[in-house]
């Protein structure tokens, strides 16, 4: 089916060049381990998967009735419309499975597709579910394939030399710290990650693992080599792949399992496109380069498949380097040294002592050697330079723990690798002012199911300096004045080097993480920068111009530092944000900054704000308008300001100038009374250009307390609940008056509606006057003869005619029966036939509470509710003769449509078959004991249960 499988085609048409790099390397022994949704049984992966782990811990996302375990099968991330708070309705994807067939599915086979790594070995390590997966299962699985120890799992017997993760989550901060702890542990064992950079058309600096220091990013390509409409993108993007766009006929072919929800037959499907599927291009050619180099590393393996990416066939800004390419890939990998050595028995003298060690003649240099047995010791030397730095490196693609170890020379000696896995290596530093002799001992440690002799790979380079990320500080934008551009200004730094690969300011009007409207290229020198924004630039997105805001008008601008080093470690994202101000053409004052607010009950209402006009020094008319009619209403009254422009301030107690038929004094509340007062504020400049703030859609209100007598509150109303048909209402609350009053009319009105007063109880005499505090209610016991709920509200006023607020609380009235008191012990209920007239779950709880208003804790459990059978017919032949071969078939009908029928018979029986109407055939052949009965067996649903098991059965006599 490679016809399919365009992508592994020639580069000079936008392909991978896998094809010509099978010559050279098909990834044999390589382990690359898919962090995903987990395996499936399928022949593209027969006898060449590693011993995977299920790390999902979540058990509804899990589907599969545990946490973690030793088993990765995907058992199906189907959803229902309520499983998962942020996924829909959805199939199953056996995304994993998809994944891993890109990477490592068997060739040569006369079936289905090829991996670009045929000859590699898949491990699974399950992260996502149903609802996706979290950081700390992704965490420790990463730590976990890499063979590191200590983790929360055991490391695996074969630890992976590339892990392949398609998959990402948008953080505004990009790669978590979850993420980048884990991603360092792979590094430092030697392992390359392998990320998506995501299909959110976005920069990838804002997603995670995609922008993690250390990971391979990968990009989506189309089919012409455009960028794909969906993929993400920016200067942290290492390479690209082709996989197809959404309006690509062709995209990529890959093995999966056929099942709608659960696993049914394996197969494949021609719809697999995304980062998802470029990222495997780039883990296979990976695994590729490994057999043609086994010892290198993460950084080295990063460096090369950028180096050899081919050129794309059409534009593609902020892409990566290039098109992954398997064969410059492969022969960069094999030639990565100038001078490779045979050791032993790959053409060198025998190396097993140390006076007849092996000489690294050049720094770097390789060496191809082997161990003859567990016991087998091979022994080299090489003499480092007075103040250099040398890392010797020793790996193997089988399933065997290396080790290399050092003695001889003054050197300061750190084990950098030193745990258990197929690459280690130690750093020397040679701080003497002579060169100092290592003398290296290569062994295995412990067993290995790997045959002899043990091929390995030895290099001796110089040390890499470690990559750290760059930083962005001090990073401010501004606007001296309106029209004028932003200045901006940050400073960045770089403990690795003195310049970036890549370093951009990047404004859009979407919040910081959205900003990708326009970016400006920066000098890359690290230092302090500055820059100016006045709507010119690299057009994405709306583009360069569609940031400026209109002549007289304001527009929010967020800005944030993409900055790139050439490790490709990238900074922190750093955000700031400004109002640009458009030219004064139009003239039009601004008003910012408004707000009124009362500091006492009694004193005037005050406000403030600014006001500013882009071309004049002075306003012709600035007023505050005052009303109480809402912030589209009439307003009573304004008060004149002094038309000089800047922060302006204001008090309101009544004064000013009437107009729209009302009083300014009108505005005020009743002593002891509250009212909303609404504001707006209205400037004139000298050229007749009005500016409004306060109006509808932008209101602008303050509270006006009176002074004098104060109006009662009303607090504390509770109310005993439930209680039984003819009981009485009961409760209490408090009432106090802020003056001290007496307080009189105190009522409890009580009704089925809302604001109903069917039933009503006095507090006292009704009109008689009371002193505040503490007051209880009883009575309506007549009333109360109907369950259902009862409305209580309370009211009240002081001896001044000042009203409480109302206060409201409800009461549930329940059945005499249902509010019985009764022993515990066991209880048995059966009703509600009416109610289950529809096939389907039901679900049942049971609530309780005791004599003294204590709820017992709620218990749930389900019922679940079959169609009713239907009818069998067609029963043929109706005599089964013994030792004959016979027919038997069987008709179902009337039964739901998602029905699946069986033929059950000792001798005889059916596969199952998803119809109601379908006949059931199947040959049967009677023996002598056998049951004169057979059965019809119907199920709900693939995987449900039995609707009958026995009913609808029909007898066959046997002679």
């Amino acid at each position: 089916m490679l016809v399919d499988q365009w992508s592994f085609g020639a580069a000079s048409s936008g392909g991978t060049n896998v094809l010509a790099g099978w010559d050279s390397a098909t990834g044999a022994d390589a382990v690359v381990a898919v962090l995903d949704t987990g395996s499936i049984v399928h022949e593209e992966f027969a006898g060449r998967e590693e011993p995977g782990y299920d790390f999902v811990s979540s058990l509804v996302s899990a589907n599969d009735k545990s946490g973690r375990d030793a088993d990765p099968a995907d058992p199906g991330d189907w959803t229902d419309a309520t499983t998962c708070a942020t996924k829909g309705e959805s199939s199953s994807t056996w995304h994993g499975a998809r994944v891993a067939s890109t990477i490592g599915a068997a060739a040569n086979n006369a079936a289905g597709v090829a991996g670009i790594a045929y000859n590699s070995r898949v491990m699974h390590a399950r992260v996502l579910g149903r609802c996706g997966g979290s950081a700390s299962d992704v965490a420790d699985a990463i730590v976990w394939a890499a063979g590191v120890t200590g983790g929360t799992v055991p490391a695996p017997a074969r630890p992976a030399r590339v892990l392949n993760l398609s998959f990402g989550l948008a953080l505004a901060n990009g790669c978590s710290a979850v993420y980048q702890r884990a991603v360092d542990s792979a590094l430092k064992a030697g392992v390359l990650v392998v990320a998506g950079a995501g299909n959110d058309n976005s920069n990838v600096a804002f997603f995670s693992p995609g922008s993690c220091n250390g990971v391979m990013s990968v990009a989506a390509l189309g089919r012409a080599g455009n960028r794909a409409s969906y993929s993400n993108f920016g200067a942290r993007v290492d390479v690209s792949a082709p996989v197809g766009d959404h309006r690509d006929s062709l995209r990529i072919t890959a093995a999966t399992n056929l099942g709608a929800s659960s696993p049914q037959a394996p197969g494949y499907m021609q719809e697999f496109f995304g980062t998802s599927a470029a990222t495997p291009h780039v883990s296979g050619v990976a695994a590729l380069m490994l057999e043609a180099n086994p010892a290198l590393l993460p950084h080295e393996l990063g460096r090369l498949l950028r180096n050899s990416a081919s050129p794309f066939i059409s534009a593609c800004d902020n892409c990566g380097s290039g098109v992954v390419d398997g064969l410059a890939a492969v022969q960069a990998a094999r030639a990565i040294e100038s001078e490779t050595q045979e050791g032993e028995s790959n053409g060198g003298k025998k190396n097993d002592s140390k006076s007849s060690a092996q000489v690294l003649t050049a720094i770097p240099s390789r060496v191809k050697g082997s161990l003859q047995s567990a016991t087998d010791i091979d022994f080299y030397r090489v003499d480092v330079p007075a103040g250099q730095k040398v890392r010797v490196v020793v790996a193997s693609l089988l399933p065997v723990d290396m080790d290399v170890a050092v003695s001889g020379g003054k050197f300061t000696q750190l084990a950098v690798r030193g745990a258990s896995g197929m690459v280690d290596y130690v750093d020397l530093t040679n701080s003497t002012t002579s060169t100092q002799v290592a003398n290296l001992r290569v062994s295995q440690v412990g067993a290995t199911t790997a045959g002899y002799p043990l091929s390995y790979a030895l290099r001796a380079i110089d040390v890499p300096a470690p990559a750290r990320s760059p930083v962005v500080t001090n990073f401010i934008v501004s606007q001296a004045s309106a029209g004028q551009p932003v200045q901006g200004s940050f400073n960045v730094n770089d403990a690795d080097g003195v310049s970036l690969k890549t370093l951009r300011v990047h404004v859009g009007t979407n919040g910081a993480a959205g900003s990708d409207d326009c970016y400006l290229n920066i000098d890359p020198q690290l230092g302090t920068k500055q820059f100016q924004f006045n709507g010119s630039g690299i057009s994405e997105g709306a583009g360069c111009a569609q940031l400026l805001p209109s002549p007289g008008q304001t527009k929010r601008l967020y800005f944030w530092i993409e900055a790139v080093d050439h490790d490709q470690f990238i900074a922190k994202p750093s955000y700031s944000s400004v109002d640009y101000l458009g030219g004064a053409q139009t003239q039009v004052p601004l008003i910012t900054a408004f707000s009124v607010n009362q500091a006492t009950a009694g004193s005037p209402m005050n406000g403030s704000f600014n006001v500013a006009d882009a071309d004049s020094n002075s306003l012709r008319t600035l007023r505050v308008h005052v009303g109480d009619q809402g912030s589209a209403g009439t307003y009573g009254c304004f008060l004149d300001l002094d038309t000089a422009l800047g922060l302006k301030s204001f008090s309101f107690s009544g004064s000013g100038t009437s107009q729209n038929g009302q009083t300014c004094a009108g505005l005020i509340p009743l002593s002891g009374q509250s009212k909303t007062l609404w504001f707006k504020v209205e400037a004139v400049d000298p050229d007749n250009n009005k500016a409004l703030i306060g109006v509808s859609g932008n209101p602008v209100s303050g509270v006006y307390r009176a002074g004098g007598d104060l109006k009662p509150t009303i607090t504390g109303l509770t109310a005993a609940t439930p209680i039984t048909t003819g009981g009485a209402l009961s409760g209490s609350f408090t009432i106090t008056d802020p003056n001290g009053d007496q307080v009189t009319k105190l009522r409890v009105h009580a009704s089925y509606s809302y604001d109903g007063s069917s039933c009503t109880m006095d507090i006292g005499t009704y009109s008689s006057s009371q002193p505040g505090g503490l007051k209880s209610f009883s009575g309506c016991s007549s009333y109360t003869t109907t369950p259902g709920t009862v409305y209580l509200k309370v009211e009240g006023w002081d001896v001044n005619g000042l009203q409480a607020d109302v206060v409201r609380t409800t009461v549930q009235v329940n059945s005499a029966t249902y509010s019985s008191s009764q022993p515990g012990g066991l209880k048995s209920f059966s009703g509600c036939s009416s109610y289950t007239t529809t096939p389907g779950t039901v679900y049942l709880k049971v609530e309780g509470w005791d004599v003294n208003g204590l709820q017992a804790d709620i218990v749930r459990t389900t019922v679940q509710v079959n169609a009713t059978m239907g009818t069998v017919s067609g029963r043929t032949p109706d005599t089964l003769t013994r030792n004959v071969s016979t027919r038997v078939t069987v008709t179902g009908s009337g039964f739901p449509a998602t029905a699946v029928f069986a033929i059950d018979n000792v001798v005889c029986n059916s596969d199952y078959q998803r119809t109601g109407t379908t006949s059931i055939s199947q040959t049967c052949i009677a023996q002598p004991g056998t049951p004169s009965t057979t059965y019809l067996r119907v199920k709900d649903g693939p995987g449900g249960s039995y609707l009958s098991n026995g009913n609808g059965s029909f007898a066959f006599s046997v002679r």
